[in-house]
């Protein structure tokens, strides 16, 4: 009885390492930007619009570069529209001064192949950046220019790991 019970157990045993072993080859692990090897190179942005434009702009040009600084031939045309807006968040005092706010920066473009004038594909991202708004009126404004800076940032990563991520899928 125990003999039959030891190849049943060892049965199971073995079939649960065969399934394993079949559903882990199926998975594929490799990295984000393996299939960007040399494209990250060859895209262009539009000239910027506005100051927190420009920043998501360079971020991007620095992220796809390398840090090389922007190509001098280029595969893809990046059209970027960015944009800011503030909100207050927490209103104080009677005349609803707001003590709080935040940042948000949406950054959406348009992808295109410069061989054909084809889109590509398209896409959106956001970041949120939170600020307190001090009583002075330079710390306010400089509070407001900081928390553009660090969503702007933030935004630019987003649009990066999204554009990696569809050039990958795309198997451009």
């Amino acid at each position: 009885m125990s003999s039959s019970r030891q190849v049943l157990r060892g049965l199971g045993i073995a079939s649960l390492l065969v399934a394993a072993a079949l559903s882990l080859s199926a998975c594929q692990v490799r990295p984000l930007y393996a299939d960007m090897e040399g494209k990250e190179r060859s895209i262009s942005i539009t000239e910027p619009g506005s100051r927190v434009e420009q920043v998501v702009r360079n971020e991007l040009i620095f992220a796809f570069s390398g840090g090389s600084g922007e190509p001098a031939n280029t595969a893809y045309q990046m059209d970027l529209k960015v944009t800011a807006k503030e909100t207050g968040v927490l209103s104080a005092g009677t005349n609803d001064e707001f003590t709080a706010a935040r940042v948000v920066v949406i950054g959406a473009y348009k992808m295109i192949d410069q061989a054909t004038g084809k889109t590509l594909f398209t896409g959106e991202r956001q970041a949120v950046a939170q600020v307190d708004n001090p009583d002075q009126e330079y710390a306010d404004v400089r509070a407001i220019r900081d928390a553009e800076n660090r969503a702007a940032r933030e935004a630019a990563a987003f649009l990066n790991a999204d554009i990696a991520g569809k050039f990958s899928r795309m198997g451009l």
